[in-house]
């Protein structure tokens, strides 16, 4: 088991390397990685990406999507380079994986609503006590407050 971890851990090292040298990702550099289906969710992660991007004082974003993650309108007034790749679920599996064991970057997120196994976030949505942009503003950004802007519920 602790071996089977270390290794995709390892892989997800490798993807990552690729990544970084392809987009040039370096410390003005934030890495927001998309894994769901639902349009609405990642909508909102794209409507408060900058008030990330302004926090984490970046330079440039790029956009880990799913190949499953629909289609959203992608804008989200940012002023900086924004680079948007679709990889399949499994490469951002490795990288979650790589990151569960060395936190490579203080510049990611990761907008899983339900992996790894104790990830609450779709039972929180669920109950219907917390925002969408509650959760993504707060619980995946890091901001201090949830800032005025588009309402994705």
């Amino acid at each position: 088991m602790m071996a089977s971890a270390l290794l995709k851990a390892f892989a997800g090292k490798i993807f990552w390397e690729i990544l970084s040298r392809r987009y040039s990702v370096d410390q003005d550099t934030v890495c927001l990685v998309l894994p769901e289906d639902d349009a609405a969710w990642n909508q909102c992660a794209w409507d408060y990406l900058p008030y990330y991007v302004h926090r984490k004082v970046a330079k440039r974003v790029l956009v880990l999507e799913a190949y499953q993650a629909g289609n959203y309108q992608k804008t989200a007034g940012l002023k900086c380079d924004v680079y948007t790749c679709r990889l399949p679920d499994v490469v951002l599996r490795l990288l979650m994986q790589y990151y569960m064991v060395y936190r490579f970057t203080d510049n990611i997120a990761f907008l899983y609503l339900d992996w790894p196994q104790d990830n609450m976030s779709a039972r929180i949505l669920a109950q219907g006590n917390v925002a969408r942009k509650e959760l993504i503003c707060l619980g995946f950004y890091h901001l201090r407050e949830v800032p005025h802007g588009p309402d994705c519920a």
